[in-house]
């Protein structure tokens, strides 16, 4: 019989365990999303070294293999990993073109393979294997230029390892065709220069794909910005348009129905609009849209919003302002386009209606409203502000 006590215990123990876990994962890999990222791809590294090195653990017992030679191979992957991920945990290889370190990794890696080759005797060929392992994962994070200049440090790092066992070699047997170990290891140089060059080759093709995958997905992101742009801005002006301003009112209208905050609309329509076109063309009417959209702009508030309404008229939205106030606003932009002139000595102004928010009607009422009070204005003789 379970007792009733067992499982919450065994739910806590749980949730302990997850906790830790992932205040562990935190510690190892930090917070950042790239940072966890690189340190990542650092771990799988990682893994297959340690796989690796218990491979040549196992040649120890074989004997082709001394615990000296696995002790120092070890101490130099120990040392090398140990400094990778220091620079990369405390963001320090951010200096760098490649914040992953992969080229350091790879250099490390082609170190490891080397001395593994010089130690592990009868069995050294197996020792080159990794290298294969070192260019795949180059190919994912390097460009192609630095993964050619990584085949070549291979080649020439192996042609040293070569001529330092030969070296080691010669005053027992000298050096000769004939031997053994040396046919051996001309051998493996010689597929290491077929084998890498095109390793190296495909390498650079994934990495070119890469490449323009990336540029792709940018170009991607940059046109998809341009659509959401030209969806929520008028184009002429760059002020929001119609349905960006119905998508601030909404919020906002909803905000002031739940806290009772307060807000006023204004509708402006250009005087004489349609006599500016006539008078300056279609050319001339729009650099009077601009004008007057850089003027309003800038003596607004950064909360308000003004959007072109429709032709020539535009929405203002004035946030926590009541009526009397939004119509010292209003006021004040008819003040800075007077300063305007649509032609040489034809003065520039609007008509403009004001409303505050009455709380329990919608917003697009509220427009209404400034809207009947726009032609209010108009009526009355233009160049002028009515308030509702």
């Amino acid at each position: 019989m379970v007792h009733p006590m067992s499982a919450p215990a065994t739910r806590g123990g749980k949730a302990h365990v997850t906790t830790l876990m992932q205040r562990l994962d935190k510690i190892i890999l930090g917070s950042e999303r790239h940072q966890r990222i690189r340190l990542r791809q650092w771990l799988i590294a990682c893994v297959a070294t340690a796989g690796c090195a218990l491979f040549f653990a196992g040649g120890v017992f074989l004997g082709w293999m001394s615990w000296e030679n696995l002790l120092i191979l070890g101490v130099i992957e120990a040392i090398g990993q140990g400094l990778i991920y220091a620079a990369l945990r405390s963001g320090f290889s951010l200096r760098f073109a490649d914040p992953a370190l992969t080229e350091w990794q790879t250099v490390l890696a082609i170190v490891a393979v080397d001395y593994a080759y010089m130690s592990a005797g009868s069995a050294r060929h197996l020792a080159l294997c990794p290298l294969l392992l070192v260019f795949t994962f180059g190919a994912f994070s390097l460009p192609w230029q630095r993964i050619a200049r990584l085949t070549i440090f291979a080649l020439a790092s192996f042609l040293v390892s070569i001529a330092v066992m030969e070296w080691q070699r010669a005053p027992a047997i000298g050096w000769s065709l004939d031997s053994p170990e040396m046919l051996d290891d001309i051998s493996a140089l010689g597929m290491l220069l077929i084998v890498l060059p095109v390793i190296s080759y495909v390498a650079s093709r994934l990495s070119r794909l890469r490449s323009n995958l990336r540029e792709q997905r940018v170009a991607l992101a940059s046109a998809l910005e341009q659509v959401q742009r030209l969806a929520a801005y008028d184009e002429l002006t760059g002020l929001a348009n119609r349905r960006h301003a119905q998508d601030r009112l909404a919020p906002e209208h909803a905000r002031a129905e739940r806290s009772g905050t307060i807000f006023s609309v204004a509708l402006i329509d250009l005087d004489h609009f349609k006599e500016i076109n006539d008078t300056l063309g279609h050319a001339g009417g729009d650099r009077v849209l601009r004008a007057f959209a850089d003027t309003v702009r800038d003596l607004l508030r950064g909360s308000d919003m003004v959007a072109r309404w429709g032709g020539e008229e535009f929405l203002v939205l004035m946030p926590d302002s009541a009526g009397v106030d939004a119509l010292a606003t209003v006021d004040r932009l008819l003040q800075g386009v007077r300063g305007l002139r649509a032609a040489e000595g034809q003065p520039f102004s609007f008509s403009a209606g004001v409303t505050q928010y009455r709380r329990g009607e919608g917003f697009m009422e509220a427009v209404a409203r400034a809207d009947q009070q726009m032609y209010a204005a108009k009526h009355a003789g233009r160049n002028g502000v009515c308030l509702a």
